[in-house]
């Protein structure tokens, strides 16, 4: 080899490790102009000669900075006109959807449908929503470190996290200011964000109503783990201010991983004659719904005439029931707009709530649009 070419190999090593240093800084000015609105939607960039001479550099470093701003989002080319501000730039249209587990793991009914409608409003052009799955700092493999770096560079409107966020605590997905952050949660959030509260206490009330009016006195409930505080006092609270009375034995908890089992544990709720058996049950959770069917229907009970059953629904994917019930519950598509409209306030800095609170709604309620406020601050 001769000593030039032994010269350039050593050049061009020597370019490859050096670090783009005026690519970052040519880069963070223009993102930085973007992000507090000097450069808006629509505005054309100056050319890469432009930038060059002025961050006094070489067009290829200045075509490389402006090719990673497309890669964040930011801009796009125009064939023979340019570079311009993309009509909507990710920092005011793009929001993340941010799951704690990935799919190896148990994945509640609630996401899927949660996934499906994020997805549904991305297929329609109306919304830009990213899915992100195993959002935990402690997880490698995930997609945290991928978010993380996202939240820094400032290419979000705002974060949903499907539940609380301690798993990402202290770090920028909760630190960094001036992102509009939510979670579904009960209240309070974590400071900087916004509990999203599925009203536990309003779905039993409004299932216990439901039973009373058919005429039912002895209820019971199907629960998970968590679903209301102070579960007892809640359930005798409410039951007393109908006439009706709490028995501890008629309220079981199972868990959505059990399966058949929760099917057993419902036939067993219902074994005893029917003067000394409920006649009206509520089971809270869907994940719960299917197999406590079968249990009824192993049990021999004829719905509705033995038996009332309420059962939660996250609208519009309801359980498969092989027995009729009454389906009560929460229209996903609409939390999730209310919660994009939400963030999209934060982001403007309008005055918005602390807490966000879902009220449920029953099937016909949802179809025909006649329910009482679902949302509320």
């Amino acid at each position: 080899m001769s000593g030039i070419a032994r010269t350039r190999r050593t050049m061009e090593r020597q370019v490859k490790r050096r670090p783009p240093v005026k690519q970052d800084e040519i880069l963070a000015d223009l993102r930085a102009r973007i992000l507090r609105g000097s450069l808006k939607p629509g505005d054309q960039l100056p050319t890469h000669l432009e930038i060059a001479r002025r961050f006094k550099t070489t067009g290829v470093t200045a075509q490389r900075a402006c090719e990673r701003l497309i890669d964040e989002g930011f801009v796009a080319v125009r064939a023979r006109q340019g570079t311009f501000v993309v009509d909507r730039p990710p920092h005011l249209h793009r929001f993340v959807l941010a799951f704690p587990q990935d799919r190896s793991q148990p994945w509640v009914r609630f996401w899927t449908v949660l996934e499906s409608a994020a997805r549904a409003l991305t297929d329609a052009g109306t919304h830009w929503i990213d899915i992100r799955i195993a959002v935990d700092r402690q997880r490698t493999g995930g997609d945290y470190e991928r978010l993380a770096e996202e939240v820094l560079i400032g290419n979000l409107a705002g974060i949903l996290f499907v539940t609380n966020p301690f798993l990402v605590e202290g770090t920028p997905l909760l630190t960094t200011p001036g992102l509009p952050r939510l979670a579904l949660m009960s209240p309070p959030g974590p400071p900087g964000v916004t509990a999203v509260e599925f009203s536990a206490r309003n779905f039993l009330e409004r299932a216990i109503d439901r039973l009373v009016a058919r005429g039912r006195r002895r209820i019971a409930f199907l629960m998970v783990p968590g679903f209301v505080a102070d579960l007892p006092g809640t359930l005798r609270n409410a039951l007393a201010a109908r006439g009706l009375a709490y028995r501890p034995p008629w309220t079981q908890i199972s868990l959505p991983t059990l399966g058949e089992w929760t099917g057993h544990l419902t036939q067993l709720l219902v074994s005893a004659p029917p003067a000394d058996r409920p006649d009206g049950l509520v089971i809270v959770d869907d994940n719960l719904v299917e197999n406590a069917c079968a249990g009824l229907l192993q049990a021999g009970l004829r719905l509705p005439d033995d038996l009332d059953v309420v059962a939660h629904c996250n609208f519009p994917a309801p359980t498969a029931s092989a027995l009729p019930v009454a389906r009560l519950g929460y229209d996903i598509p609409r939390i999730l707009q209310a919660s994009l409209d939400l963030m999209t306030r934060q982001r403007k800095g309008e005055s918005t709530p602390e807490c966000l609170t879902i009220h449920p709604q029953f099937e016909w309620e949802v179809a025909h649009g006649k329910a009482a406020p679902a949302l509320s601050a």
